[in-house]
């Protein structure tokens, strides 16, 4: 080592009064050659004081001590001596002192440690708490300790520490037994790691997770140690504790937790939608390669940021996805869900199922959102299609001309057709789900009921007849059918039902038994009069062809009466209509007048009209206006009002035939005028017999139709 002389140490004075430590320079008479500005103030003396006085004056209480001898040892052995102790001018105050040998003389620094002495001093405090603690806490939870004294070489290990090792009381600390412990798989690693720990490595900290093999029982066991080696001022190693913790619970939950993690990877590789973790902190996103898969991309090729996905989202959809959004990031809500159209990689959209999970914090801070994403564009295809085929179906039932209506598996209505509306002048939707009993003629309410039940109960298809009111209050006849709806799996859906208008088809019917009956009653009424016109006709002083010419006349006028009913269906015909049948044989218009109004009479009354008119017509051409060419016979009737109906009177009157004279004896045609004609009409017949000609008038109440 070069020494420096006195004279070689005048840059120096600056460089510590910059550093603001004390410095002096000592010829080899301890007298002060040179001291800078913070010796000066050090010592509390002005520069003429210090200059040349002893160092012994200055600092009279540093001979015969520590610093005197300090500086003996760097003349000694021309090396630098360093001390530290306490200052003798400034109480409570710590220096480290360095005595440098010089060729004529000695150089001496001091540097004030007071605050770095207080810190260390705290930290030893403090450590020496903090084993207290940790020696109480490690009492408490089962946590093994030792110490080691690097200089004597003498170690301790606490109970805990042999218990976790498997280890008897009465086992002495030996680090040739630990190591041998230690699983070989790990056993190399470790010891390096305590090597290095006591050559300073890391400051002398420690930590580490590995291996034992327990000496009693052979199991393997997981232990965690931390630990400390403490150094002196000279680098030398003076202590070293450490903690030992079975931790094989926490391994075996850890190895669970992988294998779940795994699990789950593979299930959410397996699951045919995306999986995303969100921090809400920073932003970041994880996506499952699946989330990129569904839209066509590679993974990683979305930023890994929500709003990359947001912008994909279709401008129609992105609004309400975003509010739900922000149901979770402003309004404090749990999850949320939406289903959207997202672009695809090839430029399509495509329709997602969106749900996530908020999760925050114990204060109720956002600090994750975990969700999964579905395609469910096949779903919506399909819900499309089913919209689509509803639409028909309503339709379809809309413009049917029967009322149509629908079941749930409960038996409420749940669907009534347009007809509905039609038929009843209200909505359909006002049948939905008990309107329709407001419309039930009541005495068919409780049959209907009753039977629609008991083919619920049944599941079966039930039909039945019933009246209900129509928009004008009017009563109508329905035929109902329902149907139970099975699905593919034979559950029950409720009843598919029809109902159709049979009003008309009731009415019918209603006729044909009328007809019936009243063929029937014509029937035995026909043969009747056939049975009379036969006796009157074949009367014994008439010749045979005489005779059968009148009675085929006279069947042939019944036939054609019959003819005009039957154009009616028997419900009646028209005065006009049989004045029109009667004269047709004998020159119609060119023989008749004919005037009167429009009157239509029953079917009895009908008949009885063309049987007397044809008797007229008759008599009219053998004996009467019709007999001769200029002969002409008036028909005429009129109408008054009745509060029952109308008074019909009606007149038969020839003229311009050959004179009248009233016969000697009434024939079949005259009573059949007089007295049938007046017991079927209820009428008052009158028949006059005037030179003029033949007249006959008939007065009689016909109903209102």
């Amino acid at each position: 080592m070069k020494l420096f002389r006195l004279a070689d140490l005048a840059p120096l004075l600056d460089h510590y009064d910059q550093l603001g430590e004390v410095f002096y320079a000592l010829d080899s008479e301890w007298r002060i050659a040179a001291a800078n500005e913070a010796a000066l103030r050090f010592a509390g003396r002005t520069r003429g004081e210090a200059i040349g006085a002893s160092y012994w004056d200055v600092v009279p209480n540093a001979r015969g001590g520590p610093i005197e001898g300090a500086f003996g040892e760097a003349l000694a052995t021309g090396e630098v001596a360093q001390l530290e102790l306490e200052s003798s001018l400034h109480p409570g105050r710590y220096t480290r002192l360095f005595a440098i040998p010089l060729q004529d003389g000695l150089a001496v620094g001091l540097r004030d440690v007071t605050e770095q002495r207080s810190a260390e001093a705290e930290k030893t405090r403090q450590l020496i708490n903090a084993e207290e603690h940790l020696r109480l806490a490690a009492e408490a939870a089962q946590i093994g300790t030792w110490e080691v004294d690097p200089c004597t070489g003498s170690r301790r290990w606490s109970a805990r520490f042999r218990t976790i090792l498997g280890l008897s009381e009465e086992a002495q600390p030996d680090p040739a037994l630990f190591s041998s412990l230690i699983d070989e798989r790990d056993r190399e690693w470790v010891n390096a790691m305590y090597r290095g720990a006591y050559e300073g490595a890391n400051g002398g900290a420690y930590s580490a997770e590995f291996r034992i093999r327990r000496v009693d029982d052979g199991s393997e066991r997981w232990v965690s140690t931390r630990g400390r080696v403490f150094f002196d001022e000279r680098g030398r190693a003076t202590r070293g504790i450490g903690a030992l913790y079975d931790i094989t619970h926490r391994k075996q939950a850890e190895q669970a937790l992988r294998e779940s993690e795994e699990r789950f990877r593979l299930a959410a590789e397996a699951f045919q939608g995306g999986v995303f973790d969100l921090d809400a902190t920073t932003g970041h996103v994880l996506r499952s390669n699946r989330h990129y898969e569904m839209v066509g991309e590679e993974p990683g090729s979305i930023a890994p940021d929500r709003h990359a996905w947001y912008a994909r989202i279709h401008p129609e959809d992105r609004p309400a996805f975003e509010a739900a959004v922000q149901g979770v990031y402003e309004a404090g809500a749990r999850q949320y869900e939406a289903e959207y159209r997202v672009r695809h990689r090839d430029g399509r959209w495509i329709w997602i199922w969106h749900r996530a999970i908020a999760l925050r914090d114990e204060e109720g801070r956002l600090r994750r959102v975990v969700g999964s994403l579905i395609d469910i564009s096949e779903r919506k295809r399909a819900e499309d299609a089913l919209r689509e085929g509803e639409a028909r179906f309503r339709h379809l039932a809309d413009s049917a001309p029967a009322l149509i209506w629908l079941t749930d598996e409960s038996g409420r209505l749940t669907f009534a057709n347009m007809h509905f509306d039609f038929m009843f002048g209200r909505p359909a939707a006002s049948f939905v789900p008990r309107g329709w009993r407001e419309i039930v003629y009541p005495d068919d309410l409780r049959p209907f009921v009753d039977r629609f039940t008991a083919a619920f109960k049944a599941r079966s298809a039930f039909e039945m007849e019933l009246r209900v009111f129509d928009r004008a209050g009017q009563i109508r006849w329905l035929h109902a059918d329902a149907v139970p709806r099975m699905n593919d799996s034979g559950s029950f859906l409720g009843y598919t039902g029809c109902a159709v208008d049979i009003t008309e088809g009731k009415a019918a019917q209603d006729r044909q038994i009328l007809l019936i009956h009243e063929l029937n009653h014509r029937v035995k009424n026909t043969l009747a009069t056939v049975q009379s016109i036969a006796a009157q006709s074949l009367r014994g002083e008439r010749s045979a062809s005489e005779a059968r010419n009148v009675f085929e006349a006279r069947l042939f006028a019944l036939s054609r009466a019959h003819d005009v009913l039957t154009q009616e269906s028997w419900q009646g015909a028209k005065l006009g209509q049989i004045v029109a049948q009667a004269i047709e044989p004998y020159g119609g218009g060119h023989r008749f007048r004919v005037a009167g109004p429009e009157v239509r009479l029953s079917s009895h009354s009908a008949l009885a009209f063309a049987m007397a008119l044809q008797e007229l017509a008759t008599n009219a051409a053998k004996y009467g206006a019709l007999s001769v060419p200029g002969g002409q016979v008036e028909v005429i009737w009129a109408t008054e009002p009745r509060p029952s109906g109308l008074l019909l009177k009606f007149d038969w009157a020839e003229s311009g035939g050959p004179p009248v004279a009233a016969p000697e004896r009434r024939g079949f045609g005259t009573r059949l005028i007089e007295q049938s004609l007046a017991r079927d009409l209820e009428a008052e017949v009158t028949l006059d017999f005037a030179p003029g000609g033949l007249t006959c008038s008939i007065s009689a109440a016909v109903p209102s139709s």
